[in-house]
């Protein structure tokens, strides 16, 4: 009897010893984006379980950026790795791992990855810039006369010296007041673009250069900060008769704001 009893539980151990286990899912990985700025970006390609086989970018479908690095061979495996990308598009970038490009350790090929996408606006002025107190948009003519200017001393444009020794003196002069907000629109905080600067501003008058500033505030996505520059237009400071900044004419001229100008940042003209 007892013999006989036992051995239906027996019987049952081995079933379910025996039985098929569950199949484990194919490898898939996350694409997220590290570190970023205005020419390069690292994404970190993390896998669901350790892979073999993974070779960028063969296995990789890129948009608006290039893999720079590291080189992987065939062997190459991991569960994490790191990619450098260089971007080829100033607006939109996306990143994908195909599928059926590594292999687990059951021999089970991957699935595809979800779509990394970055929009890559970077920084932006809100649509002008105000100058001597009224907001000009971008494209658009803005009419200055005398009365817009504010007066302001800085150093003379030439030194005046005595027994050996050269010291610049202030000087009056006018200015028209520009200001701007610069904005982030992207997705990932603007920092160390120029190190130690998040970014540079530079201001173009006919084409030259008339104010860079450089701005150490680190700029999150969606955040926003208030500049101020001039355009020194006429000093009050005359050697020979000549003014040496210039006086104003009635001329037409042209006013570019350049964002970030250390690099290859969006441009605007006012």
């Amino acid at each position: 009897m007892l013999q006989t009893s036992c051995h239906p539980l027996v019987g049952l151990v081995l079933l379910i010893a025996g039985g098929v286990m569950p199949a484990l899912p194919a490898p898939t990985a996350n694409l997220v984006i590290e570190t970023q700025n205005s020419t390069h970006a690292q994404l970190v390609a993390t896998f669901s379980s350790q892979i073999t086989g993974f070779t960028p970018p063969s296995d990789l479908a890129l948009v608006g950026w290039t893999y720079v690095g590291p080189e992987l061979d065939i062997s190459s495996a991991g569960i994490q790795f790191l990619l450098l990308m260089q971007f080829t598009s100033s607006s939109y970038s996306s990143a994908q791992v195909v599928a059926a490009g590594v292999f687990d350790g059951n021999g089970d090929a991957n699935t595809e990855s979800e779509v990394l996408m970055l929009e890559r606006g970077f920084l932006t002025a809100g649509g002008g810039i105000t100058l001597a107190g009224n907001f000009v948009p971008f494209g658009r003519t803005a009419c200055l006369t005398p009365s817009d200017l504010v007066s302001f001393q800085a150093d003379c444009p030439i030194p005046e010296c005595a027994e050996g020794q050269c010291d610049f003196q202030p000087c009056p002069y006018q200015r028209f007041p520009i200001e701007f907000v610069v904005s982030n629109n992207g997705t990932v905080t603007l920092q160390d673009r120029l190190p130690p600067f998040a970014f540079a501003t530079q201001l173009l008058y006919d084409g030259a250069s008339m104010s860079e500033g450089r701005w150490q505030t680190e700029l999150g996505p969606g955040e926003s900060v208030h500049l101020e520059a001039h355009a020194r237009v006429r000093g009050e400071y005359v050697k020979d008769g000549v003014d040496l900044w210039g006086q104003i004419d009635e001329q037409t001229h042209e006013l570019t704001l350049v964002l970030d100008s250390s690099d290859s940042g969006t441009k605007a003209a006012a």
